[in-house]
C-alpha cells in the first residue's frame, strides 16, 4: 500500500510528519519534541510556523481589535454619562433609541 512507505527509504512506515502528513518509518524520522516529521525542512517550517503564530492577538491584526473593544467602551461610557449625568440632549435622545 502507498500510503504506508516511507517518503525517504521506501520501506515500511509507522509514523506521519507532522508538518506534511507524509508516511515516515522509524529509520528516516526527525523527532523534535512530541512530533515527528519527514525531513529537517518540515521541522524548521512548522518551528517557523508557531514563532509566527504563537503570539496570536499580539500582531497587528489583534491590536486592532484591542484598540476597537477599548474604543466601543469609551464610547459607550462617554454616552451613558453624557445622557445621565450631564443630561446631553443627543445622548439623551441616542439612548431613548436604543432602548435605555
Amino acid at each position: 500500500m502507498a500510503s504506508n512507505i516511507c517518503v525517504s527509504c521506501h520501506a515500511p512506515a509507522n509514523e506521519r510528519c507532522h508538518t506534511c502528513h507524509k508516511p515516515v518509518c522509524g529509520k528516516c524520522v526527525v523527532p523534535v519534541g512530541s512530533n515527528t516529521f519527514c525531513t529537517k525542512a518540515c521541522a524548521e517550517n512548522y518551528a517557523k510556523f508557531n514563532a509566527r503564530y504563537k503570539g496570536e492577538g499580539s500582531g497587528f491584526v489583534g491590536k486592532l481589535v484591542k484598540l476597537a473593544v477599548v474604543l466601543a467602551i469609551l464610547g459607550g461610557v462617554a454616552l451613558f454619562v453624557g445622557a445621565k449625568v450631564l443630561k446631553i440632549g443627543f445622548c439623551v435622545e441616542l439612548l431613548k433609541k436604543i432602548g435605555m
